[in-house]
């Protein structure tokens, strides 16, 4: 499993939609992580919000693999019936976990917003670039039990600085799915030696511990693994 690789532009793009119908004035725009579902041919037909909304898409946007869902940042409004109007679509990317015994990279970046929604734990990273490729990923370091009774799995971000020279700020949006903390061979070892990694069936008291080298040195996020 290799990192994912991400072109550094004003957002990181894991696939692109454009919208066949763009000459709407944008009233009431919003700005949301949400996954876009596509249909047989390859058309968004309804986006779901990370609040569980599904809407319906008046417009009709291409681009999307064929009845995938796919996690995107999307600009819409919602239309008096209960629809959507989505006037650009961009896939972000779901972090892939590094390998244990790889070497983990972290290269420092800026952080604009950590925050969990949707079942995932997002990111709005905000690296220095010069419009190269970066690599990004997650690794599990360790897992431990907690005092509540649950494991607390600690990650560090992985970031590959690569070639790119530090120059101007990018905006690069991703997301953890925590499900695939406990996905693939060579879990980390539980402290402990009682408890499963998990596999993706999390109880109240399970938790992860991101951490995250910024310009300014590291930082720590916490989330309840089933929230």
């Amino acid at each position: 499993m290799r990192p994912t690789a991400l072109l550094l532009c004003t957002l990181a793009l894991a696939c692109t939609a454009c919208s066949e119908d763009d000459d709407t004035a944008y009233p009431d725009m919003l700005t949301d992580l949400v996954m876009a579902i596509g249909n047989s041919e390859g058309v968004v037909e309804a986006i779901q919000t990370d609040d569980g909304q599904r809407l319906t898409l008046e417009n009709r946007i291409t681009g999307i693999p064929a009845n995938a869902r796919v996690r995107s940042l999307c600009d819409y409004v919602i239309t008096a019936d209960g629809r959507a109007i989505a006037y650009s679509i961009a896939g972000v990317p779901v972090l892939a976990r590094v390998p244990d015994g790889e070497g983990v990279r972290t290269a420092p970046t800026g952080v604009a917003a950590v925050w969990q929604s949707g079942g995932f734990v997002n990111l709005h990273l905000l690296p220095k670039t010069q419009g190269g490729l970066q690599n990004w990923a997650f690794a599990v370091d360790s897992a431990r039990a907690n005092s509540a009774g649950g494991t607390t799995h600690y990650l560090s971000l992985y970031h590959d600085q690569a070639a790119d020279k530090l120059s101007y700020t990018g905006h690069v949006y991703a997301s953890i799915d925590p499900d695939s903390i406990a996905v693939g061979s060579g879990q980390p070892a539980i402290d402990d030696g009682q408890r499963p990694a998990g596999n993706g069936r999390w109880t109240t008291a399970d938790s992860m511990s991101l951490t995250i080298n910024t310009f300014s040195g590291p930082e720590t996020w916490h989330f309840s693994l089933r929230p």
